[in-house]
C-alpha cells in the first residue's frame, strides 16, 4: 500500500514539474535547462516521445550539452529505438568522456542491439 501510494505522490510532483517547466520554456525558449529536465521528467513519466521532442529541442539551441544527448539516448532505449539510442549515447560520451554513466549507458546500448 505504501509503496502504491508513493508512486502516486511521486507521479502527482513528476506532474507538476514537468506543468512549471513548460511554463519556463514557453516564457524562456531558449532556455536549454528547462528543455532537458522536461525531458527527463517525461522519461521518468515513460512519456518518451515527448521526452525526445524535448532533449531535440534542447539540442537545437545547445547541440554540445552532453546531458541532453543522454537524455535523449534513454528516450529512444525507452521506446526501443536501440540504433538511435546508441547513437545519442556515443554523442554524449565523446562530449564528456569523464563520465561513467554516459559510459555504462553506452555499454548497455551496445549490448541491447
Amino acid at each position: 500500500m505504501f509503496i502504491t501510494n508513493k508512486k502516486i505522490l511521486q507521479r502527482h510532483w513528476n506532474n507538476k514539474a514537468i506543468d512549471s517547466y513548460k511554463k519556463a520554456t514557453a516564457l524562456e525558449p531558449q532556455n536549454v535547462r528547462a528543455w532537458i529536465m522536461t525531458g527527463y521528467l517525461n522519461n521518468q513519466q515513460k512519456n518518451f516521445e515527448e521526452a525526445k521532442r524535448c532533449f531535440k529541442k534542447a539540442l537545437k539551441i545547445n547541440p554540445n550539452s552532453a546531458s541532453a544527448w543522454a537524455g535523449l539516448g534513454f528516450a529512444y532505449d525507452g521506446a526501443e529505438d536501440y540504433s538511435n539510442s546508441l547513437e545519442a549515447y556515443k554523442k554524449a560520451v565523446e562530449l564528456e568522456p569523464a563520465n561513467e554513466n554516459y559510459k555504462k549507458n553506452l555499454e548497455t546500448a551496445k549490448q541491447k542491439l
